[in-house]
């Protein structure tokens, strides 16, 4: 079983505008849509659209946690399992205009001793067999020692545990030694502390690879970069006219685990991320026809080194 584990659930709000934006007058979007997201979910919602079933284990609370639930119940391949908080879940606003967007993500509400407790004894559903996705920013009074705990917790039931979250350390890294990491480049700069990765880019990975198994780094619209201690993969697509690039990491980090579930097979979940990142950068990544169209429009190259790799 696939289980993803968002600390910190949001409603996302999306506004298309397509009129130039006014700074003081009130601007009228031509369209509204209201999501359950955080990273975690997002990659419950793909895998559902890809007829990958998961269990989805998140903080809910109020009328936007009340919300959530009902979305991801909508979904039939879709396991909610609801740690239930007092505070209600946060609000983000996302603004779609032509080809490019805006976010704006609350922080959200603390959370109590409780809570913590009921997320924790969560870990003892699983077995070796399962994948935990960790994803996302942490919800207030969620320390990094508790997230640590969390970790700690899953890789104890021998679990395969992929962590997504922007807060990552080397440090941190070094506690939890994750079986995969998905960063992005500035994610990746942050987390080794650079200002810039163009020429350090082969370091940067081999540090990173002393405690993670894996690394899958998205590279936006230049595709992404797949690492281990055996092999280094080079993912390009066919360019796109991206509409909504908010997401395409969770969407790239569902469409590969969901695919080598399935298959067991590194270049097909390779492919298959890819393709779900695009059909989403496209606007939709829930047509399931359009997200198989991009799949011959992969290309994965093998680099024989982390020293020949060039972005």
């Amino acid at each position: 079983m696939i289980y993803t584990v968002t600390l910190n659930p949001a409603v996302d709000v999306y506004f298309t505008i397509s009129k130039p934006l006014q700074e003081i007058e009130v601007n009228r979007a031509d369209s509204q849509t209201l999501k359950a997201a955080g990273k975690g979910i997002n990659c419950s919602l793909l895998l559902d659209t890809l007829s990958i079933p998961s269990t989805a284990v998140a903080l809910l609370g109020g009328f936007s946690g009340a919300f959530i639930k009902a979305q991801l119940q909508e979904k039939k391949l879709i396991n909610v399992v609801e740690i239930a908080m007092k505070a209600e879940n946060r609000i983000n606003m996302k603004l779609l205009q032509k080809y490019t967007s805006l976010s704006v993500n609350a922080s959200g509400s603390p959370i109590d001793e409780t809570v913590k407790k009921e997320l924790f004894a969560c870990t003892e559903m699983l077995t070796a067999d399962d994948i935990v996705l960790l994803s996302g920013s942490l919800i207030p009074g969620f320390t990094e020692a508790d997230y640590i705990e969390l970790c700690r917790s899953i890789k104890a039931k021998q679990a395969f545990l992929a962590v997504d979250t922007e807060m990552l350390s080397l440090s941190l890294l070094k506690k939890i030694q994750p079986d995969l990491i998905k960063p992005n480049l500035y994610e990746l700069s942050l987390l080794l502390k650079r200002d810039s990765l163009s020429e350090s880019l082969y370091d940067g990975l081999q540090e990173v690879l002393k405690y993670t198994r894996s690394v899958l780094l998205s590279l936006g619209a230049d595709g992404a970069v797949f690492c281990n201690h055996e092999i280094t993969l080079r993912i390009t697509q066919q360019p796109i006219q991206a509409k909504n690039t908010v997401g395409c990491g969770d969407a790239l980090l569902a469409g590969f685990i969901g695919e080598y579930a399935k298959t067991n097979s590194l270049f097909a979940a390779l492919a298959m991320g890819a393709a779900c990142a695009c059909a989403h950068a496209e606007g939709n990544d829930t047509a399931l026809d359009l997200i198989k169209s991009y799949l011959p429009k992969i290309t994965i190259t093998l680099i024989e080194s982390l020293t020949d790799l060039q972005l």
